[in-house]
């Protein structure tokens, strides 16, 4: 990889969504930044960014279902386009554990990414799913992805994030067709 990857955690900025399912993506980016010893600083636009080359690591200011707008803003601040960008996001169609990097696909009906497919016109840029599991049928999605984890799912998620660092590395080395076919293939927890 020679040209800087934008690296964007989807998530919800407000404390009280901090520990969240939903939150899974701003998470993963914020645990590989504090990894890296770095810390967030402004961008010109919603969103806080850090880099290390050739990282740039992005989270958004917005609410989730406006990431595009960050995501845009973080495209244009850094002059890349979306050949240089990668979103993190949860999926609570994947089993708890499971990650699934690809390298276009629609939204899945998650609405952070249907922002961000909507405010660049594509739906061509690599996204990696963290797995949160389904909710319980009695439980509505909303409610479920706004809910903290469960103590043992929490505990499983550093495990989890140090998985998905590995799978970046190769993408990073080998590119990305490597990195799918390392990580699409294991569950993690």
């Amino acid at each position: 990889m020679r040209a800087p990857y934008l690296v964007v955690g989807l998530g919800n900025p407000p404390e009280i969504y901090r520990a969240t399912r939903h939150n899974v993506g701003m998470t993963f980016v914020e645990f590989w930044v504090q990894k890296e010893g770095l810390v967030f600083q402004p961008g010109r636009g919603e969103f806080e960014w850090a880099q290390k080359d050739p990282w740039i690591w992005v989270r958004p200011r917005t609410y989730m279902n406006l990431s595009g707008i960050a995501v845009r803003q973080a495209l244009d601040a850094f002059d890349l386009d979306h050949d240089h960008l990668l979103v993190v996001v949860d999926d609570a169609q994947l089993p708890f554990g499971t990650l699934r990097l690809r390298t276009r696909g629609s939204s899945g009906g998650h609405r952070g990414l249907e922002s961000v497919i909507y405010h660049l016109a594509t739906e061509d840029f690599a996204r990696l799913r963290i797995g949160i599991g389904a909710p319980p049928p009695e439980v509505p999605l909303r409610d479920y992805v706004l809910a903290p984890f469960l103590p043992e799912e929490q505990e499983a998620l550093p495990a989890l994030f140090q998985r998905a660092l590995e799978g970046l590395e190769i993408l990073k080395n080998e590119g990305i067709q490597k990195a799918m076919a390392w990580m699409n293939r294991r569950k993690t927890a």
